[in-house]
């Protein structure tokens, strides 16, 4: 997206301006008297390296060629009338609008870019910060990792009825194949993995913990999704990465946080119609 975006600022600084716009830099080939921008020609040079094309004398050499060959057709086109053809120009038009936008787009990520670092480096993120986060993550996510199967339902009698069934000696796996709704985890059984209480929503990690290991639940667990059937086949300790392991991500994650924050602060006191 990079190179893209450089890709439409040069091509719009080669086609869009008049000559004398780039005059502070020697042409890379002049053709009948038309300066061919060495923007023009790094826009090229890119494209081809883009696509895999190496960088090299003859690669360079060849773009030289191309670019007269263009050159002489776009005179030749010209004098043909084609550049005046009201199809044409409307075609030529539409893209040049676009361009614009794109380049547009890039100068103000560039620019906010710009801002945001230094913002963030006047108001930094503290290692006191990045503890109190590590140690309220520590705390949610316990001491314990679950291994669970789950099945969905739509309703909470759906549920009962499944409970109802796997009180009978239905197996649970098979069940879960057969009538839950999560189809990332139906075609294994509802095998969920292992994961902490703070992996799941709050009602889901809550009744994890409440059971024994091999036991289901006997009321159905209402989220978001619906209303769950949750069996805790084990349990083993968690296995928490250390604070030092961890302060890269978690301060990134709180500069996202505040740059969220800086947002909705200007959203507030813009007016948007």
């Amino acid at each position: 997206m990079k190179a893209f975006h450089a890709a439409c600022i040069s091509l719009l600084a080669c086609t869009c301006l008049p000559a004398g716009a780039l005059a502070g830099e020697a042409p890379f080939v002049t053709v009948n008297g038309m300066p061919v921008s060495r923007a023009t020609a790094e826009m090229y040079a890119d494209m081809g390296k883009a696509g895999g094309m190496p960088d090299t004398p003859e690669t360079r050499a060849r773009l030289r060629e191309d670019l007269i060959g263009r050159a002489l057709m776009f005179e030749a086109a010209s004098k043909a009338g084609f550049d005046r053809k009201p199809e044409v120009q409307r075609e030529a038009d539409a893209l040049q609008r676009k361009i614009l936008a794109q380049a547009e787009a890039t100068r103000q990520t560039i620019v906010v870019r710009a801002w945001l670092q230094d913002y963030l480096q006047k108001h930094p993120i503290t290692d006191e910060e990045l503890h109190k986060t590590y140690d309220t993550y520590r705390a949610r996510g316990g001491n314990t990792e679950y291994q669970a199967r789950h099945i969905l339902f739509r309703s909470a009698a759906e549920a009962y009825a499944a409970i109802g069934v796997l009180q009978r000696g239905a197996d649970f796996a098979k069940l879960a194949r057969e009538a839950s709704l999560d189809g990332a985890s139906r075609s294994a059984g509802g095998e969920l993995g292992w994961g902490g209480p703070a992996k799941y929503a709050p009602a889901f990690g809550a009744a994890l913990r409440g059971l024994k290991k091999g036991t289901y639940t006997t009321t159905p667990v209402q989220t978001d999704s619906g209303y769950h059937v949750i069996l805790l086949e084990d349990t083993r300790p968690l296995n928490v990465p250390a604070f030092a392991d961890l302060k890269e991500a978690l301060r990134k994650e709180a500069e996202e946080t505040r740059v969220q924050t800086l947002l909705a602060d200007l959203r507030r006191k813009a007016t948007i119609r």
